[in-house]
């Protein structure tokens, strides 16, 4: 296979850096991550000059193993006259400590000795990642920031997410671009949005220009230029489902069917082509608007489908406010009445310029769960008023046939990233969500 190629090509589709940019590419010092560096220092060489840095993170869950691969990505950094990033990971959740220096700080770390049960969650540990990768961003003004995941990444995610019960949204597996803002949404960091980075005055921009390259073919491509990289041990941990999937069930179907792994990452990058249409046409229908009252009998004659993603983004905007813009295309501040879809009751755009700018500087989406759309379809199905909890505070209202939506009065951290039951739709508007499901029970 032709990896650097391959690695090209994926590039051209992304945008590749130019020469005032500025590229962080986090290195574990895997097999991966290294090739993903190797490569963009190749394209460096033939192409324009922008600048690269090195970002490492040591989890503090493999002791000695953790430390030489902090020492291994430092050597690899200095060869290469390239800035290291580096910080350690304590055992709290929020307990990130950082440096900017040429080498990487040997602090104690807490060695779990074998002790697996102790680990912290995959979603702990990618939450740590991507608040660690954003605060080195902004420290270093950096535009984009490059990650090493691959094909057969990309055929686990969507494996994963379809575990999960993920719509096709989550089926469509990583997408080769996506803005800080909007990974560290969908990660359910509890943790305030990035900070404002790079020249365009937004989030960094989330690469992975070795999406589609299987990691055979990358390892093969590094051993055939003699470049070595570490084994990480936690790879192989069974508590991790991740690590199960990669061991027993991606092999498993492999043996069923020969190439599965491309076949289903081939399927991922189909969902997402299908759910960009209809994300736009869902944005179609919502016009762009500022504030969103929706007309339920139109939303419930809509295709289920698209219904659906009328109703995030739509909860977004209205509930989220700034956060929301982020998901939407442009505004009808402009547009006649006669213009508007009817699925949205006549409502003001002013301020939505302003709006757009602040959800671009922070970049933080909010946007309800798979339960919590559903049963706000149900209830706008059901003509009846009524409310649904849409979590973090969140929640829609069914009033005369509108449907409106309304946010958080403050943040409560409790709530945060909380995963909660949506309410009946025989849910009274206005009322005590507890007090709702109480009488609710005592009812015929």
């Amino acid at each position: 296979m032709d990896v650097y190629g391959i690695f090209l090509r994926t590039l051209r589709r992304i945008g590749p850096p130019t020469a005032k940019q500025r590229v962080l590419v986090a290195v574990s010092g895997g097999s991966d991550s290294v090739a993903l560096l190797h490569l963009l220092l190749k394209l460096r060489e033939s192409g324009p000059a922008f600048d690269l840095a090195v970002a490492h993170l040591d989890h503090g869950v493999r002791g000695e193993a953790g430390r030489k691969d902090a020492a291994f990505v430092a050597d690899l950094a200095t060869r290469h006259g390239l800035p290291l990033l580096a910080g350690r990971l304590d055992t709290s959740p929020s307990g990130i400590q950082t440096d900017m220096k040429e080498d990487v700080p040997h602090r104690t770390l807490s060695d779990h000795g074998g002790d697996t049960t102790s680990l912290p969650s995959e979603d702990h540990l990618r939450r740590a990642r991507l608040a660690f990768l954003g605060e080195q961003a902004a420290a270093w003004r950096g535009d984009r920031i490059a990650l090493g995941h691959t094909r057969d990444d990309q055929a686990e995610t969507t494996i994963l997410n379809l575990l999960r019960g993920s719509g096709s949204r989550g089926l469509g597996g990583m997408r080769l671009t996506r803005r800080l803002g909007e990974a560290m949404d969908a990660s359910s960091s509890g943790a305030g949005p990035p900070r404002t980075t790079g020249r365009s005055g937004l989030p960094p921009l989330i690469i992975r220009p070795v999406l589609e390259i299987p990691r055979a073919d990358l390892r093969r491509w590094l051993s055939a230029q003699d470049i070595s990289w570490r084994e990480d041990s936690t790879n192989q941990n069974p508590r991790y489902l991740r690590n199960r999937v990669r061991a027993e069930l991606m092999p498993l179907l492999e043996d069923l069917r020969a190439g599965s792994r491309d076949t289903l990452a081939r399927a991922a990058g189909l969902l997402q082509d299908d759910n960009d249409l209809l994300e736009s046409l869902a944005r179609r229908e919502l016009s762009g608007l500022d504030s969103v009252n929706l007309d339920a009998r139109h939303l419930a004659s809509l295709p289920r489908a698209l219904a659906r993603r009328v109703v995030r983004i739509a909860a977004s905007q209205g509930t989220s406010g700034p956060t929301g813009a982020l998901l939407r295309s442009g505004t009808a501040a402009d547009a006649s009445p006669l213009d508007r879809p009817p699925l949205l009751a006549r409502t003001g755009s002013a301020g939505a310029d302003r709006t757009n700018r602040d959800s671009a500087a922070h970049g933080a989406v909010w946007a309800p769960g798979s339960r919590q759309v559903e049963a706000v379809l149900d209830l706008a199905a059901a003509g009846k008023g009524g409310q649904v909890d849409l979590g973090r505070g969140h929640v829609a209202r069914l009033r005369k046939g509108t449907l409106t939506f309304a946010g958080p009065q403050r943040e409560d951290p409790a709530e945060e990233g909380a995963d909660r039951e949506p309410l009946t739709p025989e849910q009274p508007a206005g009322k005590d969500p507890r007090e709702g499901r109480k009488k609710s029970n005592k009812s015929p």
